[in-house]
């Protein structure tokens, strides 16, 4: 498979879960619990597959396999994991930087 088109994929699985889970929300505050839930539910197996992507690219780069990189792995600047962001999200000292 294409770096790009793996790339492609997790981002693809990501923003499924984010969707699903912002769903959620809205329904979780509609008292609508188990619907809430099971939108939850959706957004774990999204997040898993994006997941069993990423671990199977870092499985084939640790047995040996040449992995080209490709710039959709790195987060855009001012994104939600760019280094800075935990101060522009009145984060304050974010540890994680």
């Amino acid at each position: 498979m294409d770096i790009n088109e793996t790339a492609f994929k997790i981002i693809l699985h990501g923003g499924n879960a984010r969707s699903q889970v912002m769903e959620a929300l809205k329904v979780a505050r509609g008292q609508q619990i188990e619907q809430a839930q099971s939108m939850l539910q959706k957004a774990d197996k999204e997040l898993t597959k994006a997941h069993q992507i990423q671990s199977d690219i870092l499985k084939n780069e640790a047995s040996g396999e040449k992995v080209e990189s490709s710039l959709l792995f790195y987060p855009r600047p001012g994104s939600s994991y760019d280094s800075n962001a935990g101060e522009r999200f009145g984060r304050g000292n974010n540890r994680f930087a």
